[in-house]
């Protein structure tokens, strides 16, 4: 019951001295002896409190208190600002300092713009992963999360692996993630493919306000088997039992088909999946051709620095 009368007191201090040339403490209710005490307490407990409290104590006999640049609600958190506190909260996780992150941010809500914390809260975490760097210009994070949360369209000056120059593409923007590097997940008009962009390879960015539907069809997979610009391949494996159970047990892929001991998934980074099937104890790519080829190289490199030891 003291805090709250404590808390009404000082309610009451702050909304007589918000926006007054200065009052005295007589004219803030100090009529008698007591009231002028505990107004005195009052006021530097709003020192304590961090307010930006003026008096001109020293200048005048009967010294006048105001309060100066003090923000209210009226200061509300703007969009970049939402994104920032937002994305913080992400990166600090679980963790004792990340549950008072969050604990802070909901008592944020009043001072953010009307709508804009909803989304950023609600809305942001479905389409941006949790964050583990921060290299990133805050205008391109800006943009594309405002795209994203808005189903807008972004037109991005991009050079692919392949591309001898750069050149502008329409996208539709699907999630913006991290693996190992910042990935822009985009649904192509154009090309009617979704695709993985490398934020380093965007050299310009815009977005143009066309809005656009979403369709499940479109929502990417975040793998790294798919995060390379190439096109789609169908791989077709074969394996012995062994791993055919643990296979069968543990689907490695969202395109993994199984039939007794054949095995075939479609990939954009080739190289990747070379790589892991490599650490198997039976895998044999026999589909397309060319990877096959490559896989019996790298086997044939590796047999020959055994022999070379030997």
């Amino acid at each position: 019951m003291d805090r709250q009368k404590q808390f009404q007191r000082l309610l009451t201090l702050i909304s007589r001295l918000h926006g007054s040339a200065g009052l005295t403490v007589r004219e803030l209710g100090g009529h008698n002896e007591s009231t002028r005490r505990q107004i005195q307490r009052d006021l530097l407990s709003l020192r304590e409190c961090g307010m930006p409290l003026q008096s001109t104590e020293g200048e005048e006999a009967v010294p006048r208190y105001r309060l100066e640049n003090l923000r209210l609600a009226g200061a509300q958190l703007d969009l970049e600002e939402t994104l920032a506190v937002t994305l913080a909260t992400l990166l600090a996780g679980e963790s004792d300092f990340g549950n008072l992150a969050r604990q802070g941010w909901n008592k944020l809500h009043y001072a953010v713009v009307n709508g804009q914390e909803r989304q950023a809260k609600t809305d942001l975490p479905k389409f941006m992963s949790a964050q583990t760097s921060w290299e990133l210009p805050t205008d391109l994070i800006k943009t594309i999360s405002t795209a994203l949360l808005q189903s807008r369209r972004l037109r991005l000056l991009y050079r692919g692996f392949k591309d001898e120059s750069a050149r502008w593409r329409l996208v539709e923007p699907q999630q913006f993630f991290f693996q190992d590097r910042w990935y822009l997940a985009a649904f192509e008009p154009e090309s009617k493919i979704s695709k993985n962009f490398r934020a380093e390879r965007i050299q310009e960015l815009e977005c143009t306000g066309e809005a656009f539907q979403r369709h499940d069809s479109h929502n990417p997979h975040f793998h790294k088997w798919d995060l390379a610009g190439d096109e789609p391949v169908t791989v077709r494996c074969r394996v012995d039992a062994p791993v055919a159970r643990w296979l069968q047990e543990n689907q490695v892929h969202h395109s993994q088909q199984l039939e007794g001991q054949f095995f075939s998934l479609t990939v954009r980074d080739t190289e990747s999946f070379l790589l892991w099937s490599l650490g198997l104890s039976h895998c044999e790519i026999l589909e397309p051709a060319p990877l096959r080829q490559r896989s019996r190289a790298r086997l044939e490199e590796m047999l020959a620095r055994f022999e070379v030891h030997d």
